[in-house]
């Protein structure tokens, strides 16, 4: 059968692949655990299918974080459910409430479908990470100005 001859030589070339991303994705999460951030960021990757009503939805969104996790500070992966709308359906008045479904997870143990999906954020998220240092720093640098008057 031709389509299974084709399908191993793919399924090879995606082991192969994907160990180098692994690879790749260990570097730079032992990278950053080495400059001793602390610092915890997270972005959208994908939303599901939303339900309810413009008044009242709810859905569930992927989120790729940089997190302090049980075993340290990992690149990470988390669902959350999302619910929002509107008070008294009101647009003037709309609300949203963000609710953790499952704890964050290390990136480099989430299943491959996620860990392939997350690729193209992992630049993004390091540029968020920086944005983020960089606030902090003026933060901390505005605070102790505040303290030394």
């Amino acid at each position: 059968m031709e389509s299974l001859s084709s399908l191993s030589f793919l399924a090879e070339k995606l082991n192969q692949t994907t160990d180098i991303y692994m690879q790749s994705l260990t570097a730079v999460e032992n990278w950053l655990r080495e400059m001793n951030l602390g610092v915890e960021t997270w972005l959208e990757v994908s939303e599901s299918a939303k339900s309810g009503s413009p008044d009242h939805e709810t859905f569930q969104r992927k989120l790729l974080g940089y997190a302090k996790l049980a075993d340290g500070w990992s690149l990470a992966v988390k669902t959350v459910r999302v619910e929002r709308g509107c008070w008294k359906n009101d647009p003037a008045s709309p609300w949203e409430n963000i609710y953790e479904q499952d704890a964050p997870k290390p990136l480099l143990k989430a299943s491959r479908d996620l860990r392939i999906e997350a690729a193209e954020y992992v630049p993004r998220l390091l540029e968020n990470l920086e944005v983020r240092v960089r606030e902090l720093i003026k933060s901390v640098v505005e605070a102790d100005a505040q303290l030394r008057r």
